[in-house]
């Protein structure tokens, strides 16, 4: 059983090393992180996946992709670098994760996990040529903790 999920780790990984080579040159990006994000969700048993790029000016980390959360409270939450988890993660891009985003001090929305169900997450932040450009969060709704292979994988 090792064997197989060594194996699918890698051929994930090695897609998503595809994905990201293609990413510069789409001009569908929103399909194409639609798909990875599906990809991820699948393989890591998440309900929730948000990821948020840096808007042009560099002022806010805005919604472009969502999946398992209306979209409408997703983008009444706005975060700026440094601010919310989301936005430090942004800042300091160190990957992290939590068995209870509900009770979780380094987030500023935590009524909103706890109205939503959210419990374990797992979070990267997106490099490109070695700028942060945004966020990507995972998260389960109920307390199974998130590896550090799911946290190599979503860095990967």
């Amino acid at each position: 059983m090792t064997g197989q999920v060594a194996d699918r780790e890698k051929r994930l990984t090695g897609r998503f090393q595809q994905i990201g080579q293609t990413l510069v040159s789409s001009l569908d990006l929103r399909n194409l992180l639609g798909s990875v994000v599906d990809e991820a969700m699948a393989f890591l048993d998440a309900d929730v996946s948000i990821l948020r790029l840096l808007d042009r000016l560099g002022e806010h980390l805005e919604v472009e992709v969502a999946r398992g959360v209306p979209e409408d409270v997703v983008r009444q939450v706005r975060f700026r670098p440094g601010e919310g988890l989301a936005g430090r993660l942004l800042l300091n891009g160190t990957s992290m994760r939590g068995i209870n985003l509900q009770q979780d001090p380094r987030a500023a929305q935590r009524a909103l996990a706890h109205r939503l169900g959210w419990q374990s997450f797992v979070a990267v932040a997106l490099h490109l040529h070695g700028q942060p450009i945004g966020v990507w969060f995972l998260i389960r709704k109920r307390r199974r903790a998130f590896t550090d292979g799911d946290l190599a994988m979503l860095t990967a």
